[in-house]
């Protein structure tokens, strides 16, 4: 349970974020209890996440930056 609870955490924070104010639950349906999550490669995932995002934002006002949250933050910094 721990691993689960963690991975939707690091995937609201570091990945991508919801519109509706809710955490990324997408990603669940993928994972099985065979996955290994030492194998994964989280940075590309979440490279993957900042293009993905970054491509659909249009900067436009009112309209809200869906991306890894960690890089808003390292960006105000």
């Amino acid at each position: 349970m721990f691993k689960l609870n963690f991975l939707i955490v690091f995937m609201s924070i570091m990945g991508k974020t919801m519109k509706s104010n809710t955490v990324n639950q997408r990603f669940l349906t993928s994972l099985t209890t065979k996955t290994d999550f030492k194998k994964l490669n989280w940075c590309e995932y979440v490279l993957e996440c900042l293009r993905r995002t970054r491509k659909g934002w249009g900067g436009k006002e009112g309209e809200f930056f869906t991306g890894p949250i960690m890089l808003l933050v390292i960006c105000a910094a």
